[in-house]
């Protein structure tokens, strides 16, 4: 199967670009939406969860940083999820080759503290991690968490994301992968929402250096993940001049998306921004 040709640059317009305030961490790697419409960005290496609103006049602190415990020594938080009732997942990586890595669990309040965790192994797909390079994006719905890993697979001369679906009620994985769109990006961040009963609707973000495409895809809620194809492809980097390093997207209301820009790759460099984007006006 073929993918779904890039659509047109007018398909999508940058709303704003919204610099957050001096004082939060930078190098934000994951964005989730909570249900009170908060922004939960995290940082791979700083202990800290950030929270974000969007509203009428720009980008507000929602509160102080919170606090983030219990993470694992050596473990970057690359991705979050928005898991519901004051609960989030994080997914992570390390600066070694392993066969494996964690998916975090957490509890926010005034602090947010690690409860739980569980390991997805790379052996699924054939894999072993290399170094910096892991579960880059995380998204939950429908009773299930969406896991893509920053690594590629080769199929028939097409390029695919791995794709990991794991059920929470019955513990297990199931594997898949996604078609990328260009010949160097790799996946950065997820996001997902119900579409039906038996489907969730995903955007996701591919990434290189230069490089930056958003990718719309459905995957089934159950049974096999399988091979994935994205239903739209959308070239972001001539929308954003200088093709910051886009990495955390979440779906808005009224169809828009919000990408956070990690603005520390070996060095901080530019701000820390909120993208917002929405479908062209026809």
């Amino acid at each position: 199967r073929a993918p779904a040709p890039a659509m047109p640059i007018a398909a999508l317009r940058l709303l704003a670009r919204l610099p957050l305030a001096p004082g939060n961490p930078p190098g934000l790697s994951g964005l989730a939406r909570a249900g009170d419409g908060t922004l939960w960005a995290v940082p791979e290496r700083a202990r800290l969860l950030v929270p974000l609103r969007v509203h009428e006049l720009g980008l507000a602190a929602r509160r102080p940083p919170v606090p983030l415990g219990g993470v694992p020594f050596g473990t970057d938080t690359e991705s979050v999820a928005w898991l519901g009732e004051g609960e989030l997942a994080f997914g992570t990586e390390t600066q070694r080759s392993r066969g494996e890595d964690l998916i975090l669990f957490a509890r926010v309040g005034e602090v947010a503290e690690v409860t739980d965790s569980v390991t997805l192994p790379y052996a699924g797909w054939g894999l072993r991690a290399a170094v910096n390079r892991g579960v880059e994006g995380l998204c939950a719905a429908g009773g299930v968490l969406l896991a893509g890993v920053e690594m590629v697979l080769e199929r028939g001369g097409r390029r695919f994301a791995p794709l990991a679906r794991y059920d929470r009620a019955t513990r297990r994985w199931s594997y898949g992968r996604v078609a990328l769109a260009s010949r160097t990006g790799k996946i950065a961040s997820l996001d997902c929402r119900l579409s039906g009963e038996a489907e969730l609707e995903v955007v996701a973000i591919e990434r290189h250096y230069g490089t930056a495409w958003l990718l719309r895809f459905v995957a089934p809620l159950g049974g096999e993940l399988g091979e994935l194809w994205p239903t739209a492809v959308t070239d972001l980097g001539p929308l954003v001049p200088g093709v910051p390093n886009l990495e955390g997207v979440v779906f808005l209301p009224d169809e828009r998306l919000a990408v956070i820009v990690d603005n520390d790759t070996g060095g901080v460099s530019g701000p820390t921004e909120l993208l917002l984007f929405a479908p062209a006006r026809r």
